[in-house]
């Protein structure tokens, strides 16, 4: 009879043993799930943050220009000096490096005199027909550089007479755009539907030599060709993201590291904004999630035996 009951009580314990087996084994697979969910929408909400604050900042600068567009007389824009000294006023209270005036014939000056011509740029020709226009140039005439160009059309009496620009070198533009989410556990960078890179981080453990997502490559495609994907999307899901303007996420391993993808819609031009996360930095966010759980697992069981 003792061995009976004894039989009987160990048959419960294992029986209890594989319950609570079973328990854990799903939990464990619910929390990891629900952990992971919450990290991609906290790098989400990362994102989504910084894209808002960029488009705040462009919309800052982009006012600097209307207040002075609507303010000029016919005077000052058929009076070069007047109109010099009106652009050296404000320029020091924007990012600008520059801020010019063009003609619609394409031919205009900056704030320190020097005459331009413009007629082939993109910016002037959107501004002329009467958008605003953000636009990268890759070599700037006068030294060389990248620089960033915001162009806005002036009109008079419902005619555009001509436009009003201001441009930042790369440095400056930086300083518009927050390149450091998750405080500082990843970086950023700014990229086309084609996948070209308008400006990134300069952080070389990230691989972004000089901005770049893979040192040699400036398209995102040609850098991601050379990962392994591990998650359950392609970079050809990415490529149909940025075609249709989607946000998305990505994963993927490169030699001894791993990365997630986060991008978001800048709503300028057809850029996007994405981040990179260490994916260290999200598999510890997922870990400390499971924690607690863990903590009422084991005193269950120690309750339970």
């Amino acid at each position: 009879m003792k061995n009976q009951k004894s039989n009987m009580l160990l048959c419960a314990i294992l029986f209890m043993c594989v319950l609570t087996s079973f328990g854990i084994y799903f939990y464990r697979k619910d929390a990891v799930s629900r952990a992971a969910e919450l990290t991609y929408q906290r790098l989400s909400d990362s994102v989504l943050e910084q894209s808002l604050t960029f488009n705040a900042k462009i919309t800052g600068q982009f006012a600097i220009l209307e207040t002075m567009a609507e303010s000029l007389t016919q005077s000052e824009i058929n009076n070069k000096a007047q109109l010099v000294l009106r652009m050296q006023d404000i320029i020091g209270s924007s990012y600008f490096y520059h801020i010019g005036f063009i003609t619609p014939n394409g031919e205009g000056f900056v704030q320190d005199g020097t005459d331009i011509n413009v007629k082939d740029r993109k910016y002037f020709q959107k501004a002329i027909s009467g958008k605003s226009s953000v636009e990268m140039i890759t070599s700037d005439r006068a030294v060389g550089a990248p620089k960033f160009v915001l162009s806005i059309p002036v009109i008079k009496d419902r005619k555009t007479i001509g436009v009003m620009f201001g441009s930042y070198s790369e440095k400056m533009f930086k300083k518009l755009f927050v390149i450091r989410p998750l405080g500082g556990s990843g970086i950023s960078f700014i990229c086309d539907s084609a996948g070209e890179v308008i400006l990134g981080s300069d952080s070389p453990k990230w691989i972004f030599a000089k901005g770049m997502p893979f040192s040699g490559a400036s398209n995102i495609f040609d850098g991601y060709r050379k990962v392994t994907s591990t998650g359950e999307r392609t970079i050809s899901d990415v490529g149909v993201d940025l075609a249709f303007g989607k946000h998305g996420t990505y994963e993927y391993s490169y030699e001894n590291y791993s990365r997630y993808i986060i991008y978001e819609p800048l709503g300028i031009n057809d850029w996007f904004i994405f981040n990179a996360v260490d994916g260290s930095t999200v598999d510890s966010i997922t870990q400390s999630s499971l924690k607690i759980p863990f903590i009422l697992i084991f005193a269950m069981a120690a309750g339970m035996f």
